[in-house]
């Protein structure tokens, strides 16, 4: 099985923007995590706790197993 990247950018109500990102095997579930390529972000932490309180209003998500 392939290693799919995973890097998802939320826009929130207020204007933060969430990013998430991570690796998964193909074929296989799991939460992926906060993190952002040298964004000044927390890394590691879920969806519920990094963006407690937000409204998300947009959302962009990539997966490739070519690299991101």
């Amino acid at each position: 099985m392939a290693n799919v990247g995973v890097q998802v950018t939320l826009q929130t109500q207020s204007g933060r923007a969430l990013t998430l990102l991570g690796t998964v095997a193909e074929g296989t579930e799991t939460e992926v995590l906060s993190g952002g390529n040298g964004l000044n972000v927390v890394d590691g932490v879920g969806l519920g706790q990094y963006g407690s309180g937000e409204v998300i209003t947009h959302a962009l998500a990539v997966f490739s197993t070519a690299g991101l």
